[in-house]
């Protein structure tokens, strides 16, 4: 029997051994897989049958496959790593030959070649798919952040501009209201083009250097440097002296970012309680919010485009994904915990550190 008829002859056999392989590889989410692994081995069908003489037998295999591609942009999607794509084809290169075993299957030389080269172009044409999402989703949320950080220093510089022109007017009290202003505007500017610079370290890969942080100065910095909207009032409380083992820019970028988050979700004249709060072994930083509740679930909302509650148009959905990346690559964690009818609170945690000034 010939490779193409022993494939569509046994061809359920065979995806069923196929889902089977993939659980026992204990393979991350294929649910929704199986239409697209079925269309693929069509394809596979049909490339061979059109190599051994079925002259309207069309396939775009081995040169390509639009299934495949697919195949690497949900795995890409579903937030898969890029090791597991090719678990796919290996499993129905193993449901083949465990199926052909069976029924004592012999293939020549040619068969196998054009088997295996079936094969080795959907793993590539999946491969490529996968990195070439994953490249467009670091760019676009790249661009969206730093669109983000630009409206915000274009506004701090704004207020900035206008309180330096009325204070160089004079008869205005360098201690008064104008003032606090200006200096308001100039922290705020500081630690917008932190955020940024944290966010390009996370993009560039560069490992982060952990050095001894007074968390509850850094806080207080960022805390005053914030600017509320719609009459939320920001909280800090932290307990003193707390050093932490973290890179600075990188927890002022995940704390920014938090803090943005709870205002934004916060109702007017609502308020944001930022903590530092001194364990045994570690620190505990908390923002937390009067968002009413999540609505999407815990673990997804740190997923880049998802929103903390439905129906808020404004923002981006970066935030929470960029915080949760800066904290993990400094070796920590990011959770939330909910609490419906008022808010939630996020909860980063960071392993205690001696001051620089300690004895050693």
């Amino acid at each position: 029997m010939l490779l193409h008829e022993f494939m569509s002859a046994h061809r359920d056999e065979i995806l069923s051994a196929c889902e089977l392989e993939l659980r026992e590889r204990r393979a991350q989410q294929t649910e929704g897989l199986d239409d697209q692994i079925a269309r693929f081995f069509d394809e596979m069908i049909h490339a061979i049958q059109r190599d051994q003489g079925v002259r309207e037998s069309y396939s775009p295999l081995p040169a390509g496959s639009a299934t495949a591609a697919r195949i690497g942009e949900e795995r890409q999607r579903a937030g898969i790593s890029v090791n597991q794509v090719p678990v796919v084809f290996a499993a129905i290169s193993q449901a083949v030959a465990k199926t052909g075993e069976k029924y004592d299957l012999t293939l020549s030389a040619e068969e196998y070649k054009l088997l295996n080269g079936c094969l080795d172009a959907g793993v590539a044409t999946s491969i490529e798919k996968f990195w070439s999402r994953e490249t467009d989703s670091k760019n676009q949320m790249l661009t969206e952040s730093f669109g983000f950080i630009a409206h915000e220093l274009r506004n701090a510089l704004g207020n900035a501009h206008m309180a330096f022109r009325l204070l160089r007017a004079g008869g205005l009290d360098l201690h008064g209201k104008t003032a606090e202003i200006l200096a308001r505007n100039l922290s705020r500017m500081e630690a917008l083009v932190a955020q940024g610079l944290g966010t390009i370290q996370l993009q560039v890969g560069v490992e982060p250097v952990l050095t001894p942080v007074n968390v509850a100065a850094a806080l207080s910095t960022l805390v005053a440097s914030a600017i509320p909207e719609r009459g939320v009032e920001l909280a800090l409380e932290a307990d003193e002296p707390v050093w932490v083992a973290a890179d600075e820019l990188l927890l002022s970028s995940a704390v920014s970012n938090l803090v943005h988050n709870a205002v934004k979700f916060s109702p007017a004249s609502g308020t944001v309680r930022v903590r530092v709060i001194a364990e045994p072994d570690a620190a505990r930083i908390e923002v937390e919010d009067q968002c009413g509740g999540l609505q999407a679930e815990p673990h997804e909302i740190f997923k880049p485009y998802v929103k903390q509650r439905e129906g808020n148009s404004t923002g981006t959905g970066l935030g929470l994904s960029i915080a949760k990346r800066a904290v993990e690559a400094m070796h920590c964690d990011l959770s939330v915990a909910n609490r419906p009818g008022h808010g939630c609170t996020f909860i980063a945690r960071f392993p205690l550190c001696a001051s620089p000034d300690s004895p050693s």
